[in-house]
């Protein structure tokens, strides 16, 4: 065989072992076998397979498989592995890098000595941690690490594993690459969909921070196929903390009007940057906040054509304007003086949807006909499966 075709083969599978094979090598003692066995508690597997069906366009998978996916698994490993406590030479660098910065007043050996103590105990906690995922037992399952996770979890790539470094999570792992992803796994469901979606969306989310600094304009695609141009102001979430928002000004056409808009980090494929600038005037910056302030971040329209806030003419019960004061969550202000139960609302046709339709019978749509008719018919089809 070739050396070009061996190497070829190799970068596909475990090079090391392969050139042990082929050439003769000593064959390492330590490898990352592309086919691993790892067990997760009952609560993990129910976060993949929730993700695999929020996240499928990032994972290029259809949804609604029920089986956690390979795929699931290396994205979470490639992009999660530099910033997991579960990598936990890396956490403690960082958190090193993090106090050296805050305590940069101390002379160096005072500042060394004040460290020190705070990184043991950082390293202990994570241990702790770590300790409690691995005793988890739940389902075990195989599955097989791709190309870049194999070089990037290697003896020589990834210092956690360097036992001739004496760093702690050698002995913590055992050179057990299943148990490292266990507890990696384990640390990412911990975490809240927020938290999740960043780290699934990472690299999008990297690009539109790049381009805010930069004052770049960016073209993103949305999972829905729709094209947007987008001068980027902020990357935020909504007020429940559910969600990543990046909001702008937004058209389809680069010589179109631009609108205040935003769009679910989620729902973004893909993600370029631009040459054209993109900066926001302080007049629009101004005018995107408070559309912010007024509306809430998820419902400012990302599709202008067809999402533009309208007048909403609502009517209560007296028992579902007691529930309009209660709930809260994505809950519109509604506009001047209430006429007795009767609210105006200036909002999207989906806010006003998302929001009314759980009051059921404790409020009727009056204005426009159009969504009072969408209510109508999912009330009757729904009192179908009662009958």
């Amino acid at each position: 065989m070739k050396f070009t075709e061996l190497r070829k083969e190799a970068e596909a599978h475990d090079y090391a072992c392969l050139m042990a094979k082929n050439l003769r090598l000593p064959k390492p003692q330590f490898e990352v076998k592309t086919r691993q066995r790892i067990n997760l508690s009952d609560h993990a597997c129910s976060i993949l397979l929730q993700d695999m069906d929020a996240f499928y366009h990032q994972l290029n998978i259809e949804p609604g498989s029920g089986v956690i996916d390979s795929a699931v698994i290396n994205h979470i490993i490639g992009n999660f592995q530099g910033d997991a406590d579960a990598s936990v030479f890396l956490s403690c660098k960082k958190k090193r890098e993090q106090l050296d910065v805050l305590l940069s007043g101390l002379e160096k050996s005072l500042r060394q000595q004040a460290i020190a103590p705070l990184i043991e105990e950082h390293r202990k906690t994570i241990e702790e941690q770590i300790h409690r995922d691995l005793s988890r037992k739940g389902t075990s399952f195989a599955i097989r690490i791709n190309k870049e996770n194999l070089l990037n979890l290697g003896r020589e790539t990834f210092p956690d594993w360097n036992e001739n470094l004496k760093k702690p999570a050698a002995g913590l792992y055992r050179d057990r690459v299943g148990s490292y992803l266990k507890a990696l796994i384990e640390e990412y469901a911990r975490k809240s969909y927020i938290e999740r979606e960043a780290i699934f969306c990472k690299q999008n989310l990297q690009t539109i921070q790049e381009a805010i600094q930069d004052g770049r304009m960016l073209q993103t695609t949305t999972r829905n196929k729709h094209l947007l141009y987008v001068k980027p102001h902020s990357i935020q979430g909504d007020s429940e903390q559910q969600y990543h928002y990046l909001s702008g000004y937004l058209f389809d056409n680069k010589e179109g009007t631009w609108n205040p808009g935003s769009v679910r980090l989620s729902l973004i494929t893909d993600c370029t940057t631009l040459p054209q600038p993109g900066s926001l005037s302080a007049e629009e910056a101004a005018d995107l906040q408070a559309a912010i302030q007024k509306k809430g971040i998820q419902f400012l329209s990302n599709a202008p054509d067809s999402e533009r806030p309208q007048k909403i003419v609502v009517r209560f019960t007296r028992e579902g304007r007691k529930m309009y004061h209660q709930m809260l969550h994505l809950r519109p202000m509604y506009d001047g003086v209430p006429n007795g139960l009767e609210y105006t609302f200036m909002t999207t046709l989906r806010q006003a949807e998302y929001y009314f339709f759980k009051f059921g019978h404790n409020v009727k749509i009056l204005e426009p006909e159009v969504l009072a008719d969408k209510f109508r018919r999912r009330y009757e089809s729904a009192a179908k499966h009662y009958k």
